[in-house]
């Protein structure tokens, strides 16, 4: 078994999954519970399963699995401040899922990564983004799928995006 996943092949899967999410998104509704036990390859592609808590973005709540849901708000009490949060919790949980992948270490490490991930220019990528999409408060996030994708398909295609 694979202690972790190389850049190259982690932007691939990562990539389809944000896909599937921009689709989700785009008709409305929000997935709610991204995580590796929730992707299922078909033909080698990833896709997006457990469709149980999809919920339509003008009426949801936000939900999902603990390790999966922003920082700001697993201790939220104010449930008010839980409705409407969909797009980001999604777009939070495949960083969380991109951090697994690249890393492979357990959830409560993050942001730890090893010395061969920054060692690797698009792995040393890989970990901005993945800090990005997993950033503390929802506006230092990815606000939307399409950004986040077309972000990690520049480290695919080696164009430097940070400067």
């Amino acid at each position: 078994l694979k202690k972790h996943f190389t850049a190259d092949e982690t932007i691939p899967v990562i990539g389809d999954i944000l896909l599937g999410a921009l689709h989700l998104h785009g008709n409305g509704v929000a997935h709610r519970d991204i995580k590796p036990n929730n992707i299922i390859f078909i033909d080698s592609k990833p896709k997006l399963a457990d469709v149980g808590l999809i919920c339509l973005l003008s009426e949801m709540s936000t939900w999902g699995t603990f390790g999966f849901l922003p920082v700001d708000l697993r201790y939220e009490t104010d449930i008010l401040k839980w409705r409407y949060r969909g797009v980001d919790c999604d777009l939070f949980a495949v960083g969380k899922v991109l951090y697994l992948m690249l890393s492979g270490y357990m959830l409560g490490l993050f942001p730890e990564v090893s010395e061969e991930v920054l060692k690797d220019e698009k792995g040393k990528r890989l970990n901005l983004i993945m800090n990005k999409a997993c950033a503390e408060t929802k506006n230092e996030r990815y606000q939307n799928a399409k950004t986040f994708y077309d972000e990690l398909m520049c480290v695919k295609q080696e164009h430097h995006i940070y400067g």
